[in-house]
């Protein structure tokens, strides 16, 4: 039963850690010191980086240390966002 509890404690620490990302970008996005390099779109169902150069350079070493920019854009992919360059959604 101890090794089912840490194996369970196992995960839901990782689900929490996984979780922790979506809460932590949240944060950042509404954060309105941020509005300049990462915002939310008008209609509030997406965001914009607005500066890549200073999201990369003032944000992403906070958010996710030793991090590059593609390395996000690859764990939003994982989380299901998509990249809207252009249309009704912006």
């Amino acid at each position: 039963a101890a090794a089912s509890s840490n194996a369970t404690a196992s995960a839901a620490s990782a689900r929490n850690q996984q979780n922790a990302f979506l809460y932590d970008l949240f944060d950042i996005i509404s954060d309105p010191y941020n509005n300049e390099i990462i915002s939310w779109l008008p209609h509030g169902k997406g965001f914009i980086i607005n500066n890549k150069n200073r999201f990369e350079r003032l944000i992403l070493p906070d958010f996710l240390p030793s991090t590059k920019y593609a390395s996000f854009t690859r764990r939003l992919k994982r989380w299901k966002f998509f990249r809207v360059p252009s249309g009704v959604e912006m």
